[in-house]
């Protein structure tokens, strides 16, 4: 009976060390996340923005995911922002960005080929690029738009253009991969 309690004792040693040594390794070996300042100065360098011309800043970083969701307003025309940063390599996962417009109605559309034009030059894309997508108009309540839809270089990209001037009022950029 000494016996197998010496043996019983000695193996929950051995287990107790090994766990610890591995343990040890697997933190170490693991890449360290860029941290949530970096994150912030990616998010901002990507809308070519300073942080005096923010007005509202929200970040957390969320664990499951490994990603950093950042939220910010700009001051001078209140378009919201809405970032998520991989946690380890910077990249950008997703971007989404929503102008603010006045809403109005009208019957002048510029037409699809205008708003595909349109896109690319804000995007300072090819507009063959652009044009490899879809567009498709949209009659709505606060003003009637073009929905472009493209991927290109893995990322998704959709933009809403108003259909009676060919302003950008929202875009979402996805990547297709991690």
């Amino acid at each position: 009976m000494k016996r197998i309690v010496s043996i019983m004792t000695a193996l929950m040693v051995a287990a107790t060390m090994s766990f610890a040594v591995f343990g040890q390794d697997i933190h170490a070996a693991g890449p360290a996340p860029i941290g949530i300042g970096q994150a912030k100065a990616i998010a901002l360098g990507n809308a070519h923005l300073t942080s005096g011309k923010v007005r509202y800043f929200e970040a957390e970083y969320d664990g499951e995911d490994q990603v950093y969701e950042l939220e910010f307003t700009k001051k001078k025309n209140r378009a919201e922002y809405d970032y998520e940063i991989d946690a380890f390599t910077g990249k950008i996962l997703k971007k989404s960005i929503d102008y603010r417009y006045k809403a109005k109605r009208s019957g002048k559309k510029i037409g699809a080929k205008k708003a595909t034009k349109k896109v690319a030059k804000y995007l300072k894309m090819k507009t063959s690029t652009v044009r490899s997508g879809t567009c498709t108009y949209e009659p709505r309540k606060r003003g009637a738009r073009y929905e472009v839809r493209f991927m290109t270089n893995n990322y998704n990209y959709e933009v809403e253009v108003l259909a009676r001037n060919g302003q950008i009022i929202e875009m979402d950029c996805e990547s297709i991969t991690r």
